[in-house]
């Protein structure tokens, strides 16, 4: 009884801890900032922002919202910010505006329905018009974030226009209530007249026919709307809809600007067969959406009709380079519309009733009401991040907000700053060092990136740019990176402030944003495990598994998935590298080798329901390689986790009741502790081991965001995973023993002639750093014995054969543990390791031989003076 008592207090206490572990809120590690000194600094990015709008009562309190990032708000005109949306399960924000007729109401436009600040945007709530319930689920459940859109009316706080799905809906009570107004149109733009209450506009088109544009008005405050016809171009023209922007002004408020965009059939100038190709149109209203004329050109070479013209630089003419697209033509074509869709932005001035900008790719502005254009940027140290999705002009402040986050130009000096401290990316790569604080993100819409304080302080380094994914840094020798700034490199890092990164392509393609990282051999530095591709951009046929050993100058395949497999992961045993795991889906796979990849067993799981769902990952028990644990995806209650104890011979559901509905992306096994495991999902982190009892969300304050990548700090026992809203580290959530183990740079001497015969060791002990003490044991070696973390070591005096080395840890807590790789380093018989004995040995000789010629000198000079 005695003993039962002790066992339930020590549950108890176990608890506890967790508890107050559990307690502590995620800390957000940005990036906030990029260095603006080193690296590729002209357009890198801290998120994708899709809109942004200022308080009608002051220039300086700012609200912008994006892509996964939220809604982030400023109160000094972007000096610093807050992510004020951050406990709400919001992260594609589309539009967001306040109410001119009460400045501290707000709403925004997300993909979970639309949100309502009574505050100035410092905190929010749903309207009813949401899906909540259908949380958590697959982006594609979603709202539509391109036609998830609202306008607020400029004299009732509470009335406003949202469309959501395929509708327009009103609602008079601030959201409380909605009305379904306009049924089957799939909106582009939504304005309310910047003074009549009664007046709004909307640009889309009908369900039925997706690629014929339609504007509508409602002269009756949004309870119903009209089409209208006069003055606009036929939308016959078009083959294919594009993009509808509009923007309207309290300094001209009967004027309705719009951009129309789509793709037109028509002979070019010189050719002979009909072509398709992009058109643009920019009208006007003059009288509050009645009509519209177009915005006549100051300089534009090509129009195919009154309305429509060619956008230079994707022109078929055959003299095309009599007005190719140089950005001297001062037509709106100079704001370089490439990605028309995604990226798109009209504003007029506040103000001035004559002033305009307008954005894509480039950024110009109009101070003629839009005849004439001209750059936006005059001066700045850095460029705009191409991709620009909206602009907001504010007396003579404008703000652009983009693919790389948020720039302001001042109108006065077209002075253009990059500024920061929000952070929205989505890391499409993400990993860590093993203990040097080093990290690297891959980027959508931006490059890689590098985390170094002792380079770069607390910014980033900016490497590549263009949808960046993988970014794996060599734990050890975190000089490499391994990583894809938009194609696959192995990247040698900056080792110093002045310093560039250089890089060689990879032989390996690891994937279109696979949300994974390479596999590295828990011993040897530069060999490592990977999923490769043989097509990008999800075009792959066959997916492989591949092995280096020489930090990927050659490449062996291990294993080839079936024709059409997606390879999801490769695991490797930290206990016996020569136990290794992968897995891939459709069809849904998973395989063991006990020989380093030589051979492979299928070891799928007969369970149906796992196997519909598919694999995301394996968690390896550090001390077992036979034990583990498979994560399986999906939105699901009915199987989360497996768990087999004889290498995936058979499998047991682990604890799956436990666990929410949230789709389980990535696991991790915490080293030192009883079955220990961290789960990275959609949204959270959860957490299960042994002690614990059950499965358990870590931490609070963390944002709603997928969780693609985890890494383990045990020298700070820190957790770190990397999100779509960047990366968050929590502590860890328990304590853990002491797990001994290392790796080498090389095992065989020498290599190579110009080999320095040193061997670099680094620790990948399970320890905490704070107070810990190592010892390693080194026979052969010049030292013998090391109590460095990280010894270099010589065996320039080594006799040919074979030598072991071991290590043993201790803790701050006393507490040890022991590592040995019996026979790891050979010392081969072409190494000169007699050398140095030799020439001690010749040195020694001379020496005897010195001294026996003064002995006989002696004894001649001796004999001569007898003699005398």
């Amino acid at each position: 009884m005695k003993n039962l008592f002790l066992v339930l207090i020590m549950q108890v206490m176990v608890l506890v801890a967790f508890a107050q572990k559990n307690g502590n809120g995620w800390k957000p590690l940005g990036p906030f900032s990029i260095h603006r000194q080193t690296g590729e600094v002209s357009a890198p990015g801290l998120g994708v922002f899709r809109t942004i709008d200022v308080a009608p009562n002051s220039d300086s309190r700012l609200l912008m919202g994006g892509m996964s990032s939220g809604i982030w708000l400023s109160k000094d005109k972007g000096k610093t910010w807050i992510n004020s949306s951050a406990s709400l399960p919001v992260e594609n924000v589309k539009k967001l505006q306040f109410s001119t007729a009460d400045p501290k109401i707000a709403y925004a436009a997300t993909t979970t329905g639309i949100i309502r600040s009574s505050d100035g945007g410092e905190h929010w709530s749903f309207t009813s018009l949401n899906i909540l319930s259908k949380l958590p689920c697959a982006d594609r459940q979603k709202l539509d974030d391109d036609r998830t859109l609202l306008s607020l009316s400029p004299a009732e706080s509470n009335t406003l226009i949202s469309s959501v799905g395929d509708t327009l809906f009103r609602t008079g009570d601030g959201g409380k209530t909605w009305s379904a107004v306009q049924p089957d149109f799939m909106t582009q733009f939504i304005e309310w007249h910047p003074v009549n209450k009664r007046i709004v506009y909307a640009g889309g088109a009908y369900k039925k026919s997706p690629n014929s544009f339609v504007i509508l008005r409602s002269d009756d405050g949004g309870l119903h709307f009209a089409k209208v016809t006069a003055g606009l171009p036929d939308p016959s023209k078009l083959v294919r809809l594009s993009d509808i922007t509009a923007t309207v002004s309290p300094a001209d408020p009967d004027k309705l600007y719009v951009l129309i965009f789509g793709d037109a059939k028509f002979v070019p100038q010189g050719r002979l067969n009909e072509k398709r190709q992009m058109v643009g149109a920019f009208l006007v209203s003059s009288d509050a959406g009645k009509s519209f004329s177009s915005v006549t050109q100051h300089n534009n070479y090509r129009y195919i009709d009154e309305h429509f013209s060619v956008f230079h630089m994707y022109s078929d003419d055959a003299d095309k380079e009599k007005y190719d697209f140089d950005y001297a033509d001062k037509s709106f074509w100079q704001a370089s519309f490439q990605q028309v869709g995604w990226a798109t932005a009209l504003a007029a001035s506040d103000r001035d009733p004559n002033l305009l900008a307008m954005a894509a790719s480039g950024a110009v502005f109009s101070k003629d009401k839009g005849s004439s254009w001209e750059f936006l940027r005059l001066r700045g140290s850095y460029a705009i991040h191409g991709d620009i999705q909206a602009v907001k002009i504010r007396g003579n402040d404008v703000w652009l907000v983009n693919d790389g986050g948020l720039n302001y130009v001042n109108l006065l000096d077209r002075r253009q700053q990059r500024m920061e401290g929000y952070s929205g990316q989505d890391l499409w790569g993400f990993s860590t060092s093993f203990k040097s604080g080093v990290m690297a993100i891959g980027v959508d819409h931006s490059g890689t990136m590098i985390y170094d304080e002792k380079i770069y302080g607390k910014n980033w380094y900016h490497y590549g740019g263009g949808d960046a994914m993988t970014a794996s840094l060599n734990p050890f020798d975190d000089r490499y990176l391994y990583g894809t700034p938009y194609d696959h490199y192995i990247i040698k890092r900056p080792s110093f402030l002045r310093d560039e990164a250089s890089a060689v392509k990879s032989k390996i393609n690891f994937g279109y944003i696979p949300n994974r990282n390479m596999e590295f051999h828990p011993n040897e530095v530069y060999s490592f495990f990977a999923i490769d591709e043989d097509k990008s951009h999800w075009r792959y046929d066959t997916c492989r598994v591949v092995a280096t050993r020489d930090n990927g100058k050659t490449v062996d395949t291990l294993l080839e998935f079936p024709k059409k497999a997606y390879g999801k992961r490769v695991r490797v045993s930290i206990s016996n590298p020569n136990t290794l795991y992968a897995i891939c889906n459709k069809p849904s796979k998973c395989y063991a080798s006990e020989d380093g990849g030589k051979t492979w067993a299928d070891i799928t799981p007969k369970d149906t329901v796992a196997m519909k769902f598919g694999f995301n990952d394996i968690a390896i028990d550090d001390r077992n390689s036979r034990h583990l644990f498979l994560v399986i995806g999906g939105f699901q209650n009915e199987r989360k986790v497996l768990e087999s104890i004889d290498g995936g011979l058979s499998w047991t559901d682990f604890h799956s009741n436990e666990l929410p509905k949230n789709e389980l992306l990535t696991a991790a096994f915490q080293r030192g502790t009883q079955n220990g495991i961290y789960l990275g999902a959609d949204p959270g982190v959860f957490y299960r081991s042994d002690k614990t009892g059950r499965w358990q969300q870590l931490g609070h304050d963390l944002p709603y965001t997928p969780v693609n990548f985890v890494s383990l700090d045990y020298d700070q026992s820190k957790i770190r995973i990397g999100t779509y809203r960047g990366i968050w580290e929590h502590s860890m959530a328990e304590d853990f023993l002491p797990r001994a183990s290392f790796a080498l740079n090389k095992t065989s001497l020498p290599q190579g002639e110009s080999d320095e015969r040193k061997v670099y060791l680094y620790d990948h002990s399970a320890i905490r750093g704070k107070g810990a003490k190592w010892y390693w044991e080194l026979p052969g070696s010049v030292q013998g014995t090391s109590t460095d973390e990280n010894p270099i070591i010589d065996y320039e005096t080594a006799k040919p054969g074979k030598y072991s080395v071991r290590l043993t840890i201790t803790d701050s807590q006393g507490r040890k543990d022991s590592f040995e790789m019996k026979d790891v380093i050979e010392v081969k018989n072409n190494y000169p390791w007699n050398l140095r004995e030799k020439k001690l040995e010749k040195d020694e000789e001379r020496e005897r031989e010195r001294e026996r010629e003064r002995e006989r000198e002696e004894e001649r000079e001796g004999e001569a003076e007898s003699e005398f």
